[in-house]
């Protein structure tokens, strides 16, 4: 049971109460200027994607696999860091969409067991067949990627695409974008060429 007899308890937290609201409202936030940051750089070349113009990149396909899977990059940069004491780019989430997609058929692929017989050779035992994909739409890159940071002030962006060998001679068309830290939408489209 609460004892309220004792005002003197009551009045203190008043005044307390009344002090921390006064001193909350009087603090004022220094807000960062409404700039657009990061800062987007688009250089594959470390990565065997080459430049033919801006927007527009090349790859080859290994045409005796029915995908090929490549790495895409994409450099942040940043002062957040140093003007206002704190760096935020790694929280951003990147959204990658691509124009190419791809059809499963009926068999995803099959899988071999293989045993020892007898004369403890190698033989295959049973062939089972992966089925029941048939009509899945595949995406020919990963949706999402996180920055990592690998220098003071700069941060890498990657995600894999996989284009199939039907694609070849098609530009597919690669859009990222992420909301920046003030809000806004940022990003870029580019082009490969898959030959």
């Amino acid at each position: 049971m609460c004892n309220y007899s004792n005002g003197k308890k009551h009045k203190t937290l008043i005044l307390l109460w009344g002090f921390l609201v006064f001193l909350g409202c009087e603090l004022e936030l220094d807000e960062p200027p409404k700039e657009q940051f990061p800062n987007i750089k688009i250089d594959m070349s470390e990565i065997g994607i080459h430049k033919i113009s801006d927007g527009l990149y090349e790859m080859s396909l290994n045409k005796t696999k029915h995908q090929s899977i490549q790495r895409l990059q994409v450099d942040l940069y940043t002062d957040r860091n140093r003007e206002h004491g704190r760096d935020l780019i790694n929280t951003i989430t990147v959204e990658w969409e691509s124009s190419h997609y791809w059809f499963l058929g009926d068999t995803l692929g099959y899988v071999v067991n293989i045993g020892l017989n007898d004369n403890l050779e190698y033989v295959n035992i049973d062939t089972n067949y992966i089925v029941g994909f048939s009509g899945e739409l595949v995406p020919t890159i990963n949706q999402y990627s996180i920055p990592t940071k690998v220098g003071d002030l700069h941060y890498e962006v990657n995600t894999m695409i996989a284009p199939i060998r039907k694609m070849i001679g098609d530009t597919m068309m690669v859009d990222f974008h992420f909301i920046d830290l003030n809000g806004n939408i940022m990003g870029e489209q580019f082009g490969i060429v898959l030959k």
